[in-house]
């Protein structure tokens, strides 16, 4: 099984795979399916890394990425930290990006 199909199979049944600040892999979901996919991830870790590393950032959360550094004049290198960051926790750092766009976004 190839790292993403199993990142995908994994995610059907619940489990959330995501790159930690530590570039090690965090799983998250309700304990059955994490019991029943644990041992894939153990044996295929280093491949899944590789993978969640190469996770693309959705075009949604680039043009929010943009419109943050345009706002706050953030230099050109921060972008891949966003990327980064987004990696390890798409829904917190997606929404983190939406309340800041906004936010900065009022007075312009």
């Amino acid at each position: 099984m190839t790292p993403t199909v199993l990142i995908q199979r994994a995610a059907a049944d619940g489990v959330r795979l995501v790159l930690s600040p530590a570039e090690t892999i965090k799983a998250t979901g309700c304990t059955a399916a994490l019991s029943h996919w644990l041992p894939a991830i153990r044996e295929h870790k280093v491949e899944l890394i590789a993978a969640l590393q190469l996770v693309p950032v959705p075009g949604e959360i680039q043009n929010l990425i943009a419109k943050v550094m345009a706002l706050r004049q953030c230099p050109e290198s921060d972008r891949e930290a966003f990327s980064d960051d987004w990696r390890q926790d798409p829904e917190g750092i997606g929404r983190g990006l939406r309340h800041l766009a906004d936010y900065y976004g009022r007075g312009r």
